[in-house]
């Protein structure tokens, strides 16, 4: 019997060592998580800005993004629709004449795009706002001759085309350097072929066309007048 009750004691004891134990480990986690709460709101005090900026630099990440990947698709349209534009000459000079109307390079070119297509009256428009622009291009000049001519409008092409001749002459005796003189008898020389096909008289006409072909006897143009008059004459 006195063994039993020491047993019991002695279990009694431990189980009260045990409870003891517990109850120490729990005030232990409790202290633990109680320092862990103050240390956080410790950092809360001394961080702030750094916490509660975090979401708003995920968010303007997702804008930056968004706003790179919008760019990237207008750009891309772009592209496709510039190609699409560039696929030939009509289509391309006439977007250039939309989008930059200042332009007397694309002016031209769209006016001898329009020549090209049989729209003299146009043509002869654009390109006679061209040479407001730019009245030096002697190639504008023989391109709104000839569609002047084309459109039936010869009074307006030889008061055009004396004064392109007068200027050239003007350039000439003012002493420019011998390539641009060169230049400046062939753009004389067509000039005066478009000229010769407004002439009624067919002796004027030779003449006008032979000499044109003596200042560019390399101008296929000017060969071609200058052999239907000959043929003209022959017969």
């Amino acid at each position: 019997l006195k063994k039993k009750e020491e047993l019991k004691k002695k279990e009694e004891l431990k189980k009260k060592e045990e409870l003891k134990k517990k109850e120490e480990l729990k005030k232990k986690e409790e202290l633990k998580k109680k320092a862990e709460l103050k240390k956080k709101e410790e950092l809360k005090k001394k961080e702030p800005e750094n916490v509660t900026n975090k979401k708003p630099e995920k968010q303007f990440r997702w804008v930056k993004l968004f706003v790179i990947g919008l760019v990237f698709a207008l750009l891309t349209y772009k592209c496709v629709d510039r190609n699409y534009e560039w696929r030939g000459g009509w289509s391309l000079w006439s977007s250039g004449y939309r989008v930059n109307p200042i332009s007397s390079h694309i002016w031209h070119n769209f006016g001898l795009e329009l020549q090209y297509r049989g729209y003299d009256k146009a043509a002869a428009a654009i390109l006679e706002n061209t040479l407001r622009r730019n009245p030096e291009d002697m190639n504008t000049w023989f391109t709104m001759g000839i569609s002047l001519r084309r459109s039936g409008r010869c009074d307006k092409t030889v008061i055009y085309l004396k004064q392109a001749i007068a200027y050239i002459d003007k350039l000439v005796a003012g002493g420019e350097p011998t390539n641009l003189r060169r230049n400046r008898n062939r753009d004389k020389g067509q000039i005066l072929a478009v000229l010769a096909l407004c002439e009624t008289n067919v002796m004027h006409m030779k003449t006008m066309l032979d000499e044109a072909l003596s200042l560019d006897p390399d101008n296929l143009f000017i060969r071609e007048q200058w052999n239907a008059v000959n043929r003209m004459f022959r017969q």
